[in-house]
């Protein structure tokens, strides 16, 4: 199974001085105790994301190719359903888009009421959520209305740093991407990213948009694999024996005032939550017996399911 370590708090390196780097992450964990409570004998491979899935929205030759059986911890995205094939979920629809504009003397290109026609948005290339799923997404500002007529603005390379960079040098207007990953890209421990490009939240760009699902139709799976390759049917019975169905719900905010007359005074609604003035994680976890019967420990179970969240926590709250 191939996994991207640059994808906190799912899969990252744990870099501690003088110590070999190490895997760490929910998804990891969670990767690992599947194939322990189903005796599969799995490897995971690190190898880059976009051997999973390419810049052009299409699977990447590590999958194509057979390099492995499967990608780990990818949003299931209804785009992707074309090619691909993925597990249960192990966690709910927890990775929600937003639009993030550049702002000019402290107020945003994009006003919230806009339906984005005749903006630039920058595609994060090769990641999820893809640039296609925003002409179906819905600005709750104005009634539940789509977005449309935007002009997309692709970087040359993969993954969020291009996006940002071009956001900042006025090459489009606003970004199309996780709505986490301003807040999670902030501090940098031995990573591969730029924790400039995502410390200016509030003084050269800020959230229009957050809370957008339509791009989903589930949440980070564990596997994502070729069309028939059988992958599913093996892990799925080995997720619920891992967590019984348990699912941990996470959501992340940040306090992003919009701008006076911004035409939005309500910017979080459907099934967002209210902003609080800093950032938060929350969590609930649902105890379950078979996985403390699987596991062979009367509470360990549940136990590992808590510690888990709480390191996901931790994670997201750094």
């Amino acid at each position: 199974m191939a996994a991207f370590p640059d994808f906190p708090p799912y899969v990252t390196w744990n870099n501690s001085l003088g110590q070999p780097d190490k895997l760490t992450g929910f998804g990891y964990d969670f990767l690992l105790e599947a194939c322990d409570v189903c005796d599969l004998d799995c490897e995971i491979v690190i190898d880059k994301w976009s051997n999973c899935w390419t810049a052009t929205d299409l699977p990447g030759t590590g999958l194509q190719a057979g390099y492995y059986h499967g990608c780990a911890t990818y949003t299931n995205q209804y785009q992707r359903q074309w090619s691909l094939e993925f597990s249960d979920g192990i966690l709910q629809k927890n990775k929600p888009a937003g639009i993030l504009s550049r702002l000019v003397n402290g107020v945003p290109t994009i006003p919230p009421t806009s339906d984005l026609s005749g903006f630039k948005i920058c595609d994060v290339a090769g990641w999820a959520p893809t640039i296609k799923t925003l002409y179906y997404s819905e600005n709750d500002c104005t009634d539940h209305s789509l977005f449309k007529d935007f002009i997309i603005v692709t970087p040359p390379d993969e993954g969020p740093d291009p996006a940002m960079t071009m956001l900042l040098n006025g090459e489009c207007d606003g970004v199309y991407m996780y709505s986490d990953l301003i807040e999670k890209r902030q501090v940098c421990n031995g990573c591969a990213w730029d924790p400039a490009l995502y410390s200016q939240l509030g003084t050269e760009y800020a959230w229009v948009h957050t809370g957008v699902v339509e791009h989903m139709a589930n949440g980070t799976t564990l596997t994502m694999s070729k069309k028939g390759s059988g992958v599913p049917a093996l892990v799925n019975p080995c997720i619920q024996k891992a967590g019984c169905d348990t699912r941990i719900s996470i959501h992340t905010s940040i306090h992003t005032p919009h701008p006076e007359g911004s035409g939005c005074d309500t910017p979080i609604s459907r099934s967002r939550m209210p902003r609080p003035a800093m950032p938060f994680a929350r969590f609930a976890v649902a105890a379950c017996p078979a996985a403390a019967r699987v596991s062979g420990d009367p509470v360990g179970g549940v136990r590992r399911h808590v510690r888990e969240a709480r390191h996901t926590v931790r994670m997201l709250q750094e």
